[in-house]
């Protein structure tokens, strides 16, 4: 490839474009924060960013065990994915807060999904390769959440 030729993330994704624009779109709502509060992909969050700072947290993972692949499953897998990747979250010692992702558009149905305080950065995508997921959103201490691809 030349220097002056880009690449795209849908050209190096397993991942098709209508989802990942799925994704970029979604609301990501941390509920049991106090107060509770809605992130956007690559837009500054102002509340997750003061979130993380009460907790003393550098980084936040925003993850889900439903659907892997973004493949429909039986709720009843779903919530025993989900119910296990919570409770391994805190037997691992980590700070868990309860959230939801949903295409306002109704692209997708809505998926519970845990916010996970200063989880290690070189674990968070085996982590998501574990539960099957396509991809899963990070930020840093300037609260700005990112999509984050696995596949």
């Amino acid at each position: 490839m030349k220097e002056t030729e880009s690449v795209s993330i849908t050209e190096i994704s397993a991942i098709a474009p209508e989802l990942l624009a799925i994704y970029r779109a979604s609301e990501y709502r941390v509920e049991d924060a106090d107060p509770p509060f809605v992130m956007y992909v690559d837009q500054p969050c102002l509340d997750l960013a003061l979130f993380m700072k009460r907790h003393g947290a550098q980084r936040a993972l925003f993850i889900s065990a439903w659907n892997p692949a973004s493949l429909p499953r039986s709720e009843a897998e779903n919530q025993a994915a989900q119910e296990d990747l919570e409770a391994n979250l805190k037997t691992w010692g980590y700070r868990v807060f309860h959230g939801i992702g949903e295409d306002p558009m109704g692209g997708c149905p809505g998926e519970p999904c845990l916010l996970v305080l200063d989880w290690p950065e070189k674990q968070v995508l085996e982590l998501a390769r574990d539960y099957g997921q396509n991809a899963v959103i990070c930020a840093e201490e300037d609260g700005i959440p990112r999509l984050r691809l696995t596949r």
